[in-house]
């Protein structure tokens, strides 16, 4: 029973003394509860930032590769078409520069940008979109490809994505394309 009592008149104390009491004011309580916020804070807004500008490396944009063009041989001038199978994780703006790209007998590339234009992504799984180009009509006969690199934004952080078709042909002569279509 004295233990009790001691133990009761311990309790006692412990309630007399305001550092122990739950209903009095305590500047440090405020100091912890805004730390507490800030940190809140810093962990909600900083670490996903931090996360998708340094650790993510998901495409968010894909595109089926290569990129099947609907003939083998071309003259220069002529329409190419490019069949584009998209998937898209997101939706948003993007730019894509697109270039026809020669590949000589040394093994050198040469560059010419056929276009440069903005687009809408939207949220898609197996898209299928034709796409168009027309030919320069400077062009050298050649095997050629076609390599196009998209830049978009996730989250206002910068990402690419490049793209390469199939290789075709460039032949200033007709009979030389109709040699190819035809398979001989």
């Amino acid at each position: 029973m004295k233990s009790q009592i001691k133990t009761n008149a311990t309790d006692i104390e412990k309630l007399k003394n305001p550092t122990f009491r739950q209903d009095v004011f305590h500047p440090s309580r405020l100091l912890y509860s805004m730390v507490g916020a800030i940190l809140f804070l810093f962990i909600g807004w900083v670490v996903p930032d931090i996360y998708y500008k340094n650790f993510d490396k998901r495409e968010y944009l894909t595109i089926e590769q290569p990129v099947l063009i609907d003939k083998h041989t071309y003259t220069a001038c002529e329409v190419l078409t490019a069949t584009i199978k998209r998937t898209s994780y997101i939706r948003g703006n993007a730019h894509a520069v697109v270039e026809i790209i020669l590949v000589n007998a040394d093994g050198n590339w040469v560059k010419n940008t056929l276009s440069s234009q903005d687009f809408n992504i939207d949220v898609s799984t197996g898209q299928i979109i034709y796409v168009q180009f027309v030919l320069p009509c400077d062009l050298a006969d050649g095997s050629y490809f076609l390599k196009a690199v998209i830049s978009y934004k996730f989250k206002d952080i910068p990402k690419t994505y490049s793209w390469v078709s199939d290789s075709f042909v460039i032949s200033s002569s007709q009979t030389d394309q109709n040699l190819h279509e035809n398979g001989e």
